[in-house]
């Protein structure tokens, strides 16, 4: 599903003529807000985590591609709901995370006034992990494949964006998303496999970005 959700937004960015596109690029900054729920009964765990990104971005008119990085800041957050002794709030500040990411957003923009074109975006966003380390040190040598894996994200995106002309072809383009992870993590997967009645376990997002274009 996810390769067919990449393909599908390039046929459409393909079957539009080229000459009838407005062609741009630039780059912008991100912050992104994540949680994952898992819930057994009535145990609830809560893992959040919050990722600054830097990214480019090349646009035409109705698609977006973006190719950057994100890094984690703030350390991760894990909360235990209705488990007894064990229950409680746990901070680890030692993790830190790098990823490299991939995106293709489709986009119909609407002119609502002679500068500002507002634009609904869905697609996908896809996180590489490249780097994950615990107290300086390689963190992924401790992992299991299936742990690795479980570094690496496809989201499913919906969103709004805007382009508002600065001065010429010049533009400033907020956005916000949200993303659900398609994927997911092996120890939901591992629990319901052994039978346990377990619900969630897919990473979502909250996305927040502002960045800077020239149009071609």
């Amino acid at each position: 599903m996810k390769k067919l959700i990449f393909v599908f937004l390039l046929v459409a960015l393909l079957a539009t003529p080229l000459a009838a596109l407005d062609f741009s690029a630039g780059g912008d900054f991100s912050f992104a807000h994540m949680l994952n729920i898992v819930k057994v009964e009535d145990v609830k765990g809560t893992t959040s985590v919050n990722f600054l990104g830097v990214n480019g971005f090349f646009d035409a008119e109705y698609v977006r591609a973006g190719l950057g990085v994100n890094f984690l800041v703030g350390g991760i957050t894990a909360k235990l709901e209705n488990a007894g002794p064990l229950s409680g709030t746990t901070k680890d500040n030692k993790t830190s995370l790098i990823n490299l990411r991939l995106s293709v957003l489709g986009k119909y923009p609407f002119t609502i006034a002679k500068i500002v074109k507002l634009y609904p975006l869905a697609g996908m966003e896809v996180d590489f992990n490249v780097s994950a380390k615990y107290d300086g040190k390689n963190a992924k040598e401790h992992l299991s494949d299936d742990e690795k894996k479980d570094l690496n994200h496809y989201y499913l995106v919906l969103g709004v964006g805007a382009d508002i002309t600065v001065t010429g072809n010049l533009f400033v383009t907020p956005k916000a998303t949200f993303g659900f992870d398609l994927r997911q993590n092996s120890t939901a997967k591992a629990a319901k496999k052994a039978g346990a009645n377990i619900k969630g376990g897919h990473q979502m997002k909250i996305e927040f970005g502002l960045g800077v274009g020239y149009k071609f």
